[in-house]
């Protein structure tokens, strides 16, 4: 699943900064994986571990301690993307939690100015990746390395894919040099990078796929094609935009709680099915806001409230069921959802139940619609009245400006719960 692409100057800044503090009982873990009788084993120190993660890129953010909620939730992983830092280790540290550490590699895309084929280019971002790992390698925390999100496929030139392909195998095998006790990954788009992965890049210790809404296919493709390496499902998330229906303003469906819940279940069971290849996965994702089609589309959280999606992947790594659970929207509407002019009032209406019989309070809000998949957009709040006549009933004022919104409803429990919907209005 496409994430914000991050500029290569950042980790520049990162690892001039003052080496890790030396820690006499803290040693860096020594991770493998390893093929017996019964399929691949992720072993630190020795000893299996099953990776039960959440991605999240945040720790300490808007006094939010996302990597407390990630813990609490039963995780043993966190993933980060990229711009790891000492302080973002030692919290998962604290909180108990490993750390697959990520560096993000731009597709080249038509518009882009890089290039794989540039010796120069690459050749500085392998001093970058190499002093990255340098400066993190010996932190307790480190589980494995993410080296690339979906380059492969969301780069434009068939020239480009291949040449990163092999820009990837010759730092693949930097890395394991620069760092023996640690794994090198790729995240695949679901199986579209794997043939490139299995033609360039041989040294790949596993095999990272981000799945929506189901994980089988990917998970065996490694076995079908005859590329012996264990996988881990990189990202196992709720539908993304590009598999839902669209609405009357040509924007797709934003998928209720409950079923993105559902979609949790569906992959995770797929991956207990397959213990010979699979070594775990990360359920996607936690954090702060992320404008990807919709603002909500793919967080279990909103701040520090938790959502259907967190108390399910909780249950997963637990088999603990929620204390308490958050409301189960049924139905939002929106009318008129199109032809709006701009500074007038919608009605929109919300069925909600809570299986706790709470009482419940309604929020209304507007945020403008992400463009880019690839980019992870800085989310416009439009400031508009709303008159609420009765509880899930209300209008809302839209913006002033022409163009196409998401009109949100969020209802909260009390209890620390959240249930979000959102619909899309189009003014003209």
């Amino acid at each position: 699943m496409p994430l914000s692409r991050v500029l290569l100057s950042i980790f520049l800044a990162l690892v001039s900064i003052t080496p890790l503090p030396a820690d006499e009982t803290a040693r860096p873990a020594k991770v493998r994986v390893v093929k017996d009788r019964s399929g691949w084993v992720l072993k630190v120190n020795d000893k299996p571990f099953y990776i039960k993660g959440i991605a999240c890129n945040e720790g300490l953010l808007d006094g939010v301690d996302y990597l407390k909620l990630v813990a609490a939730a039963g995780a043993n992983t966190v993933r980060i993307y990229g711009d790891a830092a000492p302080e973002y280790l030692d919290l998962a540290r604290q909180h108990g939690l490993m750390v697959n550490v990520g560096f993000w590699t731009n597709a080249i895309r038509l518009h882009s100015k890089e290039s794989y084929r540039n010796p120069l280019h690459t050749l500085e971002l392998k001093k970058k990746i190499l002093a990255y790992v340098r400066w993190l390698k010996d932190h307790p925390a480190v589980l494995a390395w993410t080296l690339g999100n979906e380059t492969f496929i969301f780069s434009d030139a068939e020239e480009e894919r291949r040449a990163y392909g092999r820009f990837l195998e010759d730092i693949v095998k930097a890395v394991h040099q620069e760092d023996p006790n640690h794994p090198v990954i790729y995240a695949s788009s679901y199986t579209r990078c794997l043939p490139y992965l299995k033609k360039f890049v041989p040294s790949i210790d596993i095999i990272g796929v981000n799945v929506t809404g189901g994980a089988g296919p990917a998970i065996s493709w490694a076995e079908r094609n005859d590329f012996d390496r264990p996988v881990i499902v990189t990202e196992f998330a709720p539908l993304g935009s590009w598999e839902t229906r669209q609405d009357a303003n040509q924007m797709p469906y934003d998928p209720f709680d409950q079923f993105k819940a559902d979609t949790y279940l569906s992959s995770w069971r797929q991956m207990q099915a397959n213990p010979r290849s699979c070594i775990g996965g990360f359920a996607f994702v936690m954090g702060g806001f992320r404008n990807q089609d919709s603002l909500t589309w793919y967080n279990m959280n909103y701040g520090e409230l938790r959502r259907a999606g967190y108390w399910m992947v909780r249950e997963l790594y637990t088999g603990r069921k929620p204390e308490n659970r958050p409301p189960k929207i049924v139905d939002f509407f929106v009318d008129p959802k199109s032809g709006l002019k701009p500074g007038s009032w919608t009605s929109v209406r919300v069925r909600v139940s809570d299986p706790e019989s709470d009482p419940l309070t309604y929020d209304y809000f507007l945020t403008n619609i992400a463009k880019d998949p690839l980019i992870v957009e800085k989310a416009a709040f439009f400031p508009g009245g709303v008159r609420s006549s009765e509880p899930g009933a209300a209008e809302v004022q839209v913006p002033q400006e022409q163009g196409t919104y998401r009109i949100y409803v969020g209802i909260k429990d009390g209890q620390g719960n959240i249930a979000i919907a959102d619909r899309t209005v189009r003014v003209d």
